[in-house]
């Protein structure tokens, strides 16, 4: 008979007794005028019912069972039936229930009680206080039948009334009975965290063996239970002589055969037997292999008991732990974690007796799973624990049991203390050694390493790439979860941050996207490798034509096959369309490029960058062609429009527009020829600086105020150009850049106290040597604004050519273009004045 079995035969067999009686008791209060406890008792007998139900679904079986249990409970607290002789049967129901029932559905835990390892986690809670809660209800029945029994003696004519008789058999039945067997088997459930209570559990049992008038179905029962409380004393002598001699190797009750074999034949025995019935069970039955293999290493334990040192520890043997290994090896094999956590579990406290000298590889994860979740609640136990579980990973076999495991918990580990390089390098020898861990594959590489590879960190940047190329290389075409067209993506954009254009363009020579999100990625990743492609490389204008001219194919073609539809398509489309023309000087002029340009800026689909970054274009395209320049110049409508649209994002654009402006100005000048190019330039920075005077300048950020302060400069608009510097040099008075900026929009002012206050400025800027404390050309700035400004004011005057003769000594080309040529400028001003 099974251990369920035998449960159920319990239930039924004292059932049985009890349908004896039931009538009688049932209607033993029936001839008081009212029952209190009526509606209560039809209240259980309903729930009960659905409890019972085997076609009711097990979470309504279940809730019906805690209905039992609260509605019982409330009926034994009511005062008024203290004294009601029924009350120690209800306590025994009570206890029933709790111990019978509740700990045995959905599912069944009083074998996990008396045969599992102390520290499995499986265990709930609740069942232990189940478990007390049962014992406490016996001992009232216990103690408060025989007054009950003495309650119905004591009334009138009780011999003659047929009802009291039955009352009166039921409750020596409960006494003598239903009483001690379910306090003994309350005792034998608390057994392994109490041994007392399975002694008291095996005298119990041993005095009702001993009764001749047991029936056949009632001494099976008690039997089972005495022999359940033997194997939790561990008293094999008794077992060996109730034993009825059957092959324990074929009983249908494994864990109980196991059980009584590790009691009466040794732990040698019990491992032999306990293997091969653990490889006998199939993958489904890992809860079953866990209790056999608890009960061979608590044989082991039992057989030879663990030598301690002063320090509490005993040094590792040879096979302890080993079931349990066995298991997590098998489980392994199989792909099957769910017997990991309790595993674990197990695995510590041998780390705990023993140490971790000589221990297994399997014990050292077992102590790493345990510092892991110690380190979840914010508690550091063992520092170290990265180090040596690293360690020992590295330097053990391949194959041997919980390497896998044993990487993946210093990973995790790794990933608590920040270290994803770490982690990182331990995932990457967990997928290329154990492809089959369901932690540590490339795609969790590729994210650990991906901001350190974004950073320019070479191995991490070797690890991403390698990551990404195996998850691509490894696609299959049937797994809708992996992502491969998303990481080709992923990998082009790598290439292109390590400036790589022509190794992306490679890996997209053949990809075709799949997704609208795909074709928008695509499209951008073409564009970003064509202006790389330009930057890095030296390309003729045909050449240019030639590539800009591909990459507009490709947005033909992706916008054909996705529709026009689509907002980030579009989007991209527009970027590229617009870079293809931006510096395409024959296509600004061009007619149909207009109507490209012009279609994206009125598409208030797409984003407001996109269509400013078009409405400047497009102001371009009208200062290209003369027809349209004076409109550009003087209403500019673009770029007001821009402003509408979002003046944060169109001063930033402005800013940008102006320091390329700035940049080709100083070219010029750096090779000291005019052109009306550069006449064409202060006109569009003239013309452009009147923007500000739209109440832009709020939005932008320091650097690009500095843009537009440096354009006022260029012009000449001294009073604008001062006001926005004053405002910059009270949020920023020390920086050099602010400075300068300053100095420079004193000097073009008439006022003697603004070109004062321009002469601090440029001296401050100008102490020391070039470099020291600003960049040499701020510093040789400063020293030409000091001598212009002498020159302004008409004051020691005489003193610019000595002046200009020690700057000599520093440096003889006097700081280089454009200085050079001002300060001989200044010199020849001096010597005509002399």
């Amino acid at each position: 008979m099974t251990e369920t079995g035998t449960r159920r035969t319990t239930m039924l067999g004292l059932l049985n007794i009890m349908l004896l009686t039931a009538f009688a008791v049932g209607t033993v209060a029936s001839e008081e005028r009212t029952d209190q406890a009526g509606p209560f008792l039809e209240e259980i007998a309903r729930s009960e019912n659905v409890a019972d139900d085997v076609m009711n679904g097990d979470e309504l079986r279940s809730r019906a069972l805690d209905e039992t249990i609260v509605t019982r409970s409330e009926l034994l607290k009511l005062e008024t039936l203290r004294q009601d002789p029924r009350r120690p049967m209800w306590l025994t129901d009570q206890t029933e229930t709790l111990l019978l029932k509740r700990i045995e559905f959905p599912t069944s835990w009083s074998t996990h009680l008396m045969v599992a390892h102390p520290s499995c986690p499986l265990l709930p809670p609740d069942i232990p206080l189940i478990v007390a809660r049962g014992i406490q209800e016996i001992l009232e029945a216990e103690a408060t039948i025989d007054a009950a029994i003495e309650r119905v003696e004591s009334k009138e004519a009780f011999d003659r009334d047929a009802t009291l008789i039955s009352l009166h058999e039921r409750l020596i039945f409960e006494r003598d009975l239903r009483i001690p067997l379910l306090k003994a088997i309350g005792l034998s459930l608390a057994a392994r965290t109490d041994p007392a209570s399975g002694r008291e559990a095996v005298e119990i049992l041993r005095s009702m063996r001993d009764r001749t008038e047991l029936q056949d179905e009632a001494r099976e029962i008690v039997d089972h239970w005495f022999r359940q409380a033997l194997l939790a004393t561990g008293d094999g002598a008794e077992l060996r002589a109730a034993s009825d001699q059957e092959n324990l190797d074929a009983i249908e009750d494994r864990i109980r055969g196991l059980r009584e074999v590790a009691l009466l034949q040794g732990s040698d025995a019990a491992k032999a037997l306990g293997v091969r019935m653990i490889r006998e069970l199939d993958r489904t039955r890992g809860y079953e292999k866990l209790l056999l293999a608890d009960i061979i290493e608590q044989a082991a334990t039992t057989d030879d008991p663990p030598d301690l040192d002063t320090t509490g520890r005993s040094p590792w043997k040879d096979g302890a732990g080993d079931a349990w290994i066995m298991l997590l090896d098998e489980s392994s094999g199989h792909g099957d974690w769910s017997l990991d956590g309790p595993l674990a579990a197990r695995l510590a406290d041998l780390e705990e007796v023993h140490g971790r000298k000589d221990a297994p590889l399997a014990v050292l994860w077992a102590a790493g799973q345990k510092e892991l979740a110690a380190r979840s609640r914010d508690l550091i136990g063992q520092p170290d624990m990265l180090n040596m579980l690293r360690d020992a990973s590295l330097t053990a076999e391949v194959d041997e049991p919980a390497r896998a495991r044993t990487l993946e918990t210093a990973a995790r580990i790794a990933l608590l203390e920040d270290e994803r390089l770490e982690a990182s390098a331990l995932c990457e020898i967990l997928y290329r050694e154990h492809p089959d861990h369901p932690f540590g594959g490339p795609a969790l590489v590729a994210d650990l390493t991906e901001p350190w590879a974004r950073a320019g960190h070479e191995e991490a940047t070797r690890r991403y790439e390698e990551a990404l190329e195996t998850l691509i290389e490894n696609a299959n075409p049937d797994d809708g979860g992996n992502d491969v067209d998303g990481q080709t993506l992923r990998l082009a954009e790598h290439y292109l941050r390590r400036n790589r254009p022509r190794k992306s363009r490679t890996l997209l020579d053949s990809f075709r996207p799949t997704t609208k999100e795909e074709a928008a990625r695509y499209l951008d990743v073409r564009l970003r490798e064509v202006d790389l492609i330009r930057e890095l490389e030296t390309l003729s204008d045909e050449m240019v034509e030639i590539e800009y001219d591909l990459l507009l194919r490709t947005v033909d073609r992706v916008v054909g096959e996705f529709g026009p539809s689509d907002t980030g398509i579009q989007t991209a489309a527009a970027r590229a369309r617009i870079a293809s023309l931006k510096d395409r000087t024959p296509l600004l002029r061009d007619p149909q490029s207009i109507g490209v340009i012009e279609r994206i800026i009125e598409r208030e689909d797409i984003p407001a960058a996109t269509r400013i970054d078009a409405l400047f274009l497009r102001h371009g395209m009208k200062l290209a062609r003369m027809s349209e320049r004076r409109d550009a110049l003087e209403n500019r409508p673009e770029l007001v429009r821009a402003i509408e649209i979002d003046p944060a994002l169109a001063g930033s654009a402005l800013a940008v527009i102006l320091e390329k402006r700035l940049s080709r100005l100083n070219d010029i000048r750096y090779s000291n020829t005019r052109s009306l190019e550069q006449e064409r330039i202060v006109e569009d920075i003239r013309s452009l600086t009147a923007l500000t005077d739209t109440g832009i300048l709020d939005t932008l950020s320091m650097m690009e105020k500095v843009m537009i302060g440096r354009s006022l400069n260029e012009i000449g608009a001294a009073g604008r150009s001062i006001r926005l510097w004053r405002k910059m040099a009270e949020q920023q008075p020390d920086a050099w850049v602010v400075m300068r900026g300053h100095a420079d929009a004193l000097a073009l002012s008439e006022d003697l106290e603004d070109l004062g206050e321009a002469m601090r400025l440029y001296r401050r800027l100008g102490q020391n040597g070039p470099g020291d404390n600003v960049p040499k050309d701020v510093w040789w700035n400063a020293q030409l604004g000091q001598l212009l400004m002498m020159e302004k004011a008409d004051r020691s005057t005489e003193r610019i050519p000595t002046r200009i003769q020690r700057l000599r000594l520093i440096d003889p080309d006097l700081g280089g273009r454009p200085f050079r040529s001002e300060f001989e400028s200044l010199l020849q001003r001096m010597t005509q004045k002399s």
